[in-house]
């Protein structure tokens, strides 16, 4: 635990208009860890992908959505924490409450278009919470839940066809922390001129009475970073 209908593009897809209106959430998925460069270094970053269902269907009646992958940080700068406030009514929601429970919830989504390589695409901007007075759409699908590090094949195959690249992604690299270092073994005693240094006492030959060799050292923990990037 945690502390989306598609529409096949075949000449006829319809992109969501730009402004602001009401939409609900739909897809709440994280989809593992991905490299990303921020200010010139490089980190590991968790990603989770959102989808919103605009409440104004486009011209042929069918609901229109927009979606947008965040890097999955609750840190209070970051626009996932953004986003949970929004659909949390505009309050932080307490300590160890399912991120789950935000599905089917509504917020007021800004969009705007963008123009990449000759194909219009449309993003989202920003996500606030309902005026008060203001129900929350409902959703035309069942809200989905999904999450990379108990994968559901099932649930996977309802994702969008982004997310599931994203998470195949995650799935097909290694992030494993590299092992410590090996440590350097001990310098020999100094001896003064002329003596000898003494040699290691034999364990004894007799295997009744032979005593269990010293326990191995421990390696020191890993130390982890923080590879929250708030953008």
């Amino acid at each position: 635990m945690r502390t989306f209908q598609k529409t096949e593009d075949q000449g006829d897809f319809i992109i969501a208009p730009e402004g602001t209106q009401a939409a609900v959430l739909t897809v709440l998925a994280f989809l593992g860890k991905h490299e990303a460069s921020w200010q010139g270094e490089t980190k590991i970053r968790e990603l989770v992908g959102l989808s919103w269902e605009l409440a104004e269907p486009g011209p042929d009646g069918r609901a229109l959505s927009v979606t947008e992958t965040l890097t999955a940080s609750l840190h209070e700068k970051s626009k996932l924490y953004s986003r949970v406030i929004a659909l949390a009514g505009g309050k932080e929601p307490p300590p160890g409450f399912d991120l789950a429970g935000l599905l089917a919830r509504g917020a007021i989504v800004t969009t705007a278009h963008v123009n990449r390589e000759g194909r219009v695409y449309c993003n989202v901007a920003a996500v606030g919470p309902l005026p008060r007075g203001l129900a929350a759409p409902v959703p035309s699908v069942p809200p989905l839940f999904f999450d990379l590090s108990e994968y559901d094949p099932a649930l996977f195959d309802l994702l969008p066809k982004r997310f599931q690249r994203l998470a195949e992604s995650a799935l097909s690299e290694d992030y494993r922390a590299p092992a410590p270092p090996p440590r350097p073994a001990p310098p020999a005693p100094a001896t003064r001129p002329g003596s000898h240094a003494a040699p290691a006492p034999a364990w004894p030959t007799n295997p009744r009475r032979q005593p269990a060799p010293p326990p191995l050292a421990s390696p020191a923990d890993d130390v982890p970073f923080d590879d929250a990037i708030p953008f």
